[in-house]
């Protein structure tokens, strides 16, 4: 479901010109961590980091529950 959201966040992102928004990694303008509210394309920018960043943490968290599960031995 969620990389289903970054393939809409991510068009959004394409289709608003909003890939500037936020200039820099991981703060978004000036040190701030957050994008200002009144800024339309810093936001879009923003929300389509931080939905990534909880799917890239959710793949990490299955690969390591993956890699740690005992092989099962049964054919």
């Amino acid at each position: 479901m969620l990389l289903a959201f970054i393939i809409v966040t991510g068009a959004a992102v394409r289709l608003s010109g909003s890939g500037l928004g936020c200039s820099d990694w991981p703060t978004c303008e000036n040190d701030q961590l957050v994008a200002e509210i009144d800024d339309v394309h810093a936001m879009v920018e923003f929300v389509n980091r931080v939905i990534t960043g909880f799917v890239a943490l959710a793949v990490i968290i299955a690969v390591l529950g993956c890699s740690l599960e005992p092989p099962n031995e049964k054919i």
